[in-house]
């Protein structure tokens, strides 16, 4: 069980159409490890100010450093140098003040579910046909039984 945030922020690394490597981060597993989070999630290093922090969240991680880059760079930090721009928003609005995107989050619940309802209409399709390869045998083995018998 993965919190919702959690899972779209891998959702969105590994979804792209080119693999998204989160900046100042290392995704760190441990293959031999017999826990299922630490062999298959594991945990995030992040590198703040120079120093190694350790995260079990890859949203803290990556708020953390960003909130470093920000406090070194200030008002001259550049969209592309933070993970989560979009939590930053405020400081790329020249001459005023910019909302956060909330609308985020359900755009992506509801891209998920019309993604999870695609690949059920497509088994369901895929299922349809195995029956009907399977009646179709069924009825030729019956055939053939029944001629056999005559």
């Amino acid at each position: 069980v993965m919190a919702a945030e959690e899972f779209l922020l891998h959702y969105l690394n590994d979804k792209g159409k080119k693999k998204r490597s989160w900046l100042g981060m290392e995704n760190v597993v441990d293959k031999t490890s017999n826990d299922a989070w630490a062999r298959h999630i594991g945990w995030y290093v992040a590198t703040i100010d120079g120093t190694e922090h350790t995260f079990s969240l890859l949203g803290d991680a990556l708020r953390a450093y960003d909130a470093s880059v920000v406090r070194r760079k200030g008002d001259k930090t550049q969209r592309n140098e933070l993970n989560l721009p979009q939590d930053w928003e405020w400081l790329f609005v020249q001459g005023g003040i910019k909302e956060p995107d909330w609308y985020v989050f359900e755009q992506i619940q509801k891209q998920l579910q019309e993604e999870n309802e695609e690949s059920k209409r497509q088994l369901d399709m895929k299922l349809d046909h195995e029956i009907e390869i399977a009646v179709k045998k069924a009825v030729e083995n019956k055939r053939c039984q029944l001629q056999k018998e005559k």
